[in-house]
């Protein structure tokens, strides 16, 4: 019996990988990702799916595969459609958000996963580009450069620097957005309409975060990764609207530090994950790095449990329950022969 049950287990498992399969809310499943390279790429001109060549202001998108050909990552909303050349540093997309992040009131109650990139990504395209910490402050890698770019065109993801998660498929969501270097004076734009409207500038941000110990200067202020929750949908900051941010290294901040912020209210340092996200915390060695550069650059959040890497993505993995079930069968196997030892030897 034993022999048969693992003969059966073993041929599942050689017959090919399963994906594993996960719950996610409803009508978010399964799980898309839009995502902005540090320089803004658009996808590969052949048809064929990859990243391609610098494209300001360009956002991709990358879903689970449903067959080997899927044409991922593909373009998403390009914020600057008349610049499809060359490299502008000012107006690289840098953060992104839907305006109503799912799971914003969760990061802020710590109930939910927290998801970070840091900047610069682990080098090689098995080089971790997003972590995850969860509400207790357990941390691990969630997914690698190799998650964004399935085909490989053009090469691999360079720099993860923003990322908006839950939109559905085939749905572009982030309207709101920061450039890098907060270009213009202003530190997050919304595209809600035809012309992109100021929803936070520099100075603004400047006042929460000197609230904060933050002694630089307002052009110091980059705004490099966000999550918003417009709470009246109307794209002004005001009434019981909210933001989760953080700013690349400046004065005294070192870029690790995430700060949630309500209007009308003082800002205070997010607390997840058993602790302050302050200049204290120590990002990079948290999450595996010892040394590191404490640099967040880009910020989503997931219920506990619901990513597994690297599964979500539609990478192969083997199901775990079917290597339960041939443990299983190999105990079993175990303690007949020994049984069978003991009967001998008893007669």
């Amino acid at each position: 019996m034993a022999w048969i049950l693992i003969s059966c287990l073993v041929g599942a498992l050689l017959a090919g990988p399963a994906l594993a399969q996960q719950s996610v809310p409803a009508p978010q499943s399964p799980l898309s990702v839009e995502f902005s390279t540090k320089l803004d790429k658009q996808q590969d001109t052949d048809g064929g799916g990859g990243i391609g060549v610098l494209d300001p202001g360009q956002v991709l998108y990358v879903e689970p595969p449903d067959t080997s050909g899927d044409s991922n990552p593909r373009d998403a909303t390009d914020f600057f459609p008349g610049n499809e050349s060359g490299m502008e540093p000012d107006s690289q997309v840098d953060a992104l958000a839907s305006g109503d992040d799912a799971f914003f009131d969760g990061v802020v109650n710590n109930t939910v996963e927290l998801l970070v990139s840091m900047q610069p990504d682990v080098s090689g395209p098995n080089g971790g580009a997003v972590f995850t910490e969860t509400p207790t402050g357990d941390t691990a890698q969630l997914w690698n450069k190799a998650h964004f770019n399935w085909n490989n065109v053009a090469g691999e993801l360079d720099e993860l620097d923003a990322i908006e998660l839950w939109g559905g498929l085939g749905v572009a969501d982030a309207v709101f957005y920061s450039l890098n270097a907060d270009a213009t004076g202003n530190s997050v734009f919304v595209a809600a309409g035809a012309i992109p409207t100021v929803y936070l500038d520099q100075g603004q941000v400047h006042i929460a975060v000197n609230l904060l110990g933050f002694n630089g200067t307002t052009p110091e202020v980059d705004v490099d990764a966000l999550m918003v929750k417009d709470e009246n949908g109307n794209s002004i900051w005001d009434g019981d609207d909210e933001v989760i941010f953080s700013i690349r290294e400046a004065a005294n901040f070192d870029g690790g530090e995430i700060v949630h912020w309500r209007f009308g209210n003082t800002p205070t340092f997010l607390s997840h994950g058993g602790h302050d996200w302050d200049t204290a915390f120590l990002v990079a060695p948290a999450f595996g790095f010892p040394g590191g550069v404490d640099e967040v650059d880009a910020l989503e959040a997931s219920p506990t449990g619901q990513i597994v890497s690297p599964a979500s993505l539609g990478v192969p993995m083997f199901p775990t329950a079917l290597v339960g079930l041939l443990l299983m069968g190999l105990l079993l196997l175990i303690g007949q022969r020994a049984a069978a030892r003991r009967t001998t030897h008893s007669s």
